[in-house]
């Protein structure tokens, strides 16, 4: 395992963990600061913005969610169910369960890769009425996401855990 953690393989994990991370900071700053200039358009005639902030407000937050979600993924902080799993399965059977759980969303993953992606070339032309930017921008947000979900559950499939991530859920 140091020698996974040592290698390319970790440099280009971080490297990818890192353009996650600032594009989910970066989206999430643009809504908030939209929706200030939203909520203070309604009140003061200074702030008064010709186009429609909140369409643009819920496309930033298309890639809030399907990137704060492989976050989620990687930490293991998604919600669980396992009290029955706990309550009536031997340790080696949970095992079981839990890795066929894991392949099919594994399965899931690449089917919202695929149909995300075609959606994303579908609305290349097609741009959304706040600015000039095309949907595809924000669909784009489904398979990059996804992809990064299915990334780190296939590490976690192949090395038990999360190879690259430390006990208390961060990069190292």
């Amino acid at each position: 395992m140091n020698t996974l953690n040592s290698s390319i393989w970790a440099h280009l994990y971080r490297f990818l963990d890192m353009c996650r991370n600032v594009v989910i900071v970066l989206a999430l700053a643009a809504t908030v600061v939209l929706c200030t200039i939203e909520i203070l358009g309604r009140h003061l005639d200074v702030f008064r913005w010709g186009g429609d902030l909140e369409e643009l407000i819920r496309y930033l937050s298309i890639w809030v969610v399907f990137l704060g979600a492989s976050v989620a993924l990687r930490r293991g902080a998604h919600f669980n169910v396992d009290y029955f799993q706990e309550k009536f399965l031997a340790p080696e059977t949970r095992k079981r369960v839990q890795k066929a759980v894991s392949i099919a969303i594994a399965a899931f993953l690449l089917m919202i890769i695929w149909y995300g992606t075609l959606k994303t070339f579908q609305n290349l032309d097609q741009n959304i009425k706040a600015a000039p930017l095309p949907f595809a921008i924000f669909y784009l947000a489904i398979p990059i996401g996804s992809a990064y979900m299915l990334l780190d559950l296939l590490l976690m499939l192949a090395f038990g855990r999360h190879p690259f991530v430390a006990e208390e859920g961060k990069v190292s």
